[in-house]
């Protein structure tokens, strides 16, 4: 996690703030661009994860299981 994180802080998509009740704490967060860049993958992901789950369900082992994650959203 610590390496996506430093990725994105990187690529200028999140930047870190402090916590204001607990000064040891870090949080990340996105920026503009990375909302930006986040909303142009989307679309791309969802494509490429639904392919993934029509091949896996036709497995009859693991139909149950990709019916189950399809029906979690």
């Amino acid at each position: 996690m610590t390496r996506l994180v430093g990725r994105l802080f990187s690529a200028g998509f999140a930047f870190r703030d402090l916590c204001p009740d607990d000064k040891r704490g870090v949080y990340a967060v996105i920026t503009d661009d990375g909302r930006q860049r986040y909303a142009d993958a989307r679309g791309t992901y969802s494509e490429v994860l639904s392919a993934a789950l029509n091949t896996a369900g036709t497995t009859p082992e693991l139909a149950g299981t990709v019916q189950a994650l399809r029906s979690a959203r």
